[in-house]
């Protein structure tokens, strides 16, 4: 019931912003990997609903309320987009508590996969970034992404409809910018990721189809979409405008031909996996602003959320029928992009989508000092996990 409620929520979100949507699927529970868990959440009428699903059977979890939740929530995405790189305390103790609130009840012994299906402010933080204790006594944390391999889904609808399998092959989309009208400079890292795409497709015996330049097109893209049992790359520009009625979208070099949700879906979306290699296409809340004082975890919560989004793209494809979407929760550095998806490619045939990203991740945390989430948990994997 609380899934039908979520998905029932989504869809109309997504037609406000102008959607075409499938039809309906009927919602059902995955069948898992004996070492894979499933964490269902529900937000309604104030309340955090929690369900576990572990080797078959489904076990309801301690309610939590709104002001056990929320507060920790914003300040924890406050504090890391916010946040002194240079000093971690204050998001350490968030990451932790988040873990120790939301999630310490919810991973039994043995779990080595988490499929999330989330509500609510769980949307908007990187839960793979949260701080699980090394044991049950030990005082020392790791980054949740070090023990487990995680996906996401706004709810089980998106598993239902998805059209996961093998691929074939894989669309690589390379947008030429380099407008200092538009604001828009070139990316770099782009061109390293088409050039380790070329590497490993030829090493995989996949059909690779690379598209630069005027080529990369809105129109290519939607096509790149639509085709079954394909991968699709887009590296370039994302922008998620909070304000209201400013709908989140994939740039383009002419500013009239970006990608919004509504012609985003306006076709059914058949591939099995997109990456969308770009700025804030899981982005969805702002809860504050530049030059704003940063709430602390001893104040006991952080200011109201001041920009809300009410759905991304990457819950858009899903809801038509992508498989899975890897996608950023934040601004990302080009050549920060470059390096994660060379690891998660390198990783994809062998692992799967989630184990993949998680394998890519780990490598970032253990070259970074310090390794602050902002550098290395921007991208989320949304839907199938590949597992």
């Amino acid at each position: 019931m609380g899934e039908e409620l979520k998905d029932a929520r989504l869809r109309a979100v997504l037609a406000a912003a102008g959607a075409t949507l499938s039809a309906r699927e009927r919602i059902t529970l995955p069948k898992l990997p004996s070492d894979a868990v499933l964490l269902s959440v529900v937000r309604h009428r104030g309340r955090y609903f929690r369900f576990r699903r572990w080797r078959g059977r489904t076990t309801p979890l301690r309610v939590l309320s709104k002001k056990q939740v929320e507060p920790l929530l914003v300040g924890l995405r406050d504090e890391l987009e916010f946040g002194k790189v240079s000093e971690m305390r204050a998001l350490k103790v968030y990451l932790r508590r988040a873990y120790d609130r939301l999630l310490a009840d919810a991973l039994p012994r043995g779990a080595r996969r988490l499929l999330l299906s989330g509500d609510g402010l769980l949307r908007y933080v990187p839960v793979h970034a949260f701080l699980q204790p090394v044991s049950p006594r030990s005082a020392k944390a790791r980054f949740l992404v070090s023990a487990l391999a995680i996906a996401q889904v706004p709810s089980l609808s998106a598993l239902s409809q998805a059209k996961s399998s093998a691929l074939a092959g894989m669309d690589v989309l390379l947008p030429a910018y380099g407008s200092p009208a538009l604001g828009r400079r070139p990316l770099s890292g782009g061109a390293q990721e088409a050039a380790f795409l070329e590497r490993w497709a030829k090493n995989a015996k996949l059909e690779l189809k690379v598209r630069r330049g005027p080529a990369a097109t809105p129109e290519a893209l939607l096509a790149s979409l639509s085709r079954r049992r394909w991968g699709v790359h887009f590296a370039g520009h994302g922008i998620a405008d909070l304000r209201p009625g400013s709908p989140p979208e994939l740039l383009f070099p002419r500013r009239e031909a970006g990608l919004t949700v509504a012609r985003i879906t306006a076709k059914p979306v058949a591939a099995s996996l997109v990456v969308l290699a770009s700025c804030t296409t899981a982005y969805v809340a702002r809860f504050r602003g530049a030059g704003q004082p940063a709430s602390r975890p001893s104040q006991g919560g952080s200011p109201t959320a001041t920009q809300l989004a009410p759905v991304n793209l990457a819950e858009a494809l899903l809801a038509r029928g992508a498989g899975a979407v890897v996608a950023a929760s934040w601004n990302v550095k080009d050549r920060q992009s470059a390096a994660q998806m060379a690891q998660f490619y390198s990783h994809l045939r062998r692992h799967g989508a989630a184990e993949a990203l998680a394998r890519a991740q780990r490598r970032r945390i253990a070259r970074l000092r310090p390794p602050h989430p902002r550098y290395w948990a921007f991208y989320a994997l949304y839907g199938a996990p590949g597992w």
